[in-house]
């Protein structure tokens, strides 16, 4: 057997260096590890289970205001090199001007830098109002319409259409009710079936102006008596298939 002296170099450099680099590579094997470990882990979800609406604020100090039963899920950590989240349900976001800000569901995307606007995803589709700035929608089919304040877009099977709505009520369901001064039908009817969940069919010459308040608890029988009543119309409820058709009384 061979002594090693201090001084032989050739022979202690193999002996001492592959412990040390293996030892360095678990370590740095480990550190990754940890790392993802700790973004995935700081993916934040928000559900309001609640009766009233939910107000949730955002690592940059962007609000959410969800509605009973909505959703949103997004990462904490990378919040601030990625504004991105997915979303489920109706809500109101007021978000601080800065990079994109992007709100991800399952029938498309809403796109914007810092604006106001609403969302509704529970009719089987997407539903987007502007209040504020310009937002970008973009369904599935990779199609995008631009809202400015007072316009809103229904994307149902791919297909999108615009749609006016008073700015001034684009969150009034934030308060516990919807309030209309002299608001179009049309207006008025997509409100009620954001709360409702039925799909409302009126007939295009309709001229009647609507004021009064609508309340998210109301049935889709007490909501509709309203609105009815105050515009001499009647309407007819297809319980089976959602549907709420309306006509001249």
């Amino acid at each position: 057997m061979r002594r090693v002296g201090l001084n032989d170099q050739s022979i202690v450099r193999p002996l001492f260096a592959k412990p040390v680099f293996r030892g360095l590579a678990v370590a740095a094997s480990f550190s990754v590890i940890i790392a993802f470990g700790a973004i995935f882990s700081s993916n934040e979800v928000v559900l309001n289970n609640g009766e009233e609406s939910l107000s949730h604020f955002l690592p940059d100090g962007s609000e959410v205001i969800l509605a009973q039963g909505s959703e949103l899920e997004y990462n904490s950590l990378l919040w601030n090199l990625k504004r991105k989240m997915d979303f489920s349900g109706q809500g109101f976001f007021q978000v601080i001007e800065g990079s994109d800000f992007r709100v991800q569901t399952e029938s498309g995307d809403v796109t914007v830098l810092g604006t106001s606007f609403s969302v509704n995803t529970r009719a089987d589709g997407l539903k987007v109002i502007c209040k504020t700035g310009k937002v970008k929608v973009t369904s599935t089919a990779e199609e995008s319409n631009f809202l400015t304040p007072g316009l809103g877009v229904e994307i149902d099977n791919e297909i999108a259409d615009l749609f006016p709505y008073s700015a001034e009520n684009v969150d009034s369901w934030v308060g516990g009710k919807y309030e209309f001064n002299e608001a179009t039908l049309e207006e008025v009817f997509e409100a009620a079936e954001e709360f409702t969940g039925f799909e409302i069919e009126y007939p295009d010459n309709l001229k009647q102006s609507f004021s009064g308040e609508l309340f998210p608890e109301q049935t889709v029988d007490e909501a509709l008596t309203v609105i009815c009543k105050a515009t001499g119309l009647s309407f007819n409820i297809d319980r089976d298939h959602q549907i709420v058709q309306i006509q001249n009384s």
